[in-house]
């Protein structure tokens, strides 16, 4: 019964998108998002005053998108492989 608890757990989470989130949820992800931004500058020698504000602000919220888009298909991905022994 708990395992089925789980899988619709699973299964409402790859539904909902990243603004039906609770805030700490969506804090996490935002900073995990700034750090990968920022990686990102300096693997490519750029600097904050490089860039606009904007642009930044760009940056951290389509990073954003592909961490939450990730998440969701490692839970698509447990779904199928615990109920169905498929992996992706």
């Amino acid at each position: 019964m708990k395992l089925v608890s789980k899988y619709n757990d699973l299964k409402n989470l790859a539904k909902t998108h990243i603004n039906e989130l609770p805030v700490d949820i969506r804090q996490k992800i935002r900073d995990r998002a700034i750090s990968n931004v920022e990686k990102n500058m300096i693997a490519y020698g750029r600097t904050l005053n490089d860039i606009t504000e904007s642009d930044y602000e760009d940056f951290v919220c389509n990073e954003e998108e592909k961490i939450w888009k990730e998440i969701k298909s490692k839970s698509f991905n447990a779904i199928l492989l615990i109920f169905f022994g498929v992996s992706l």
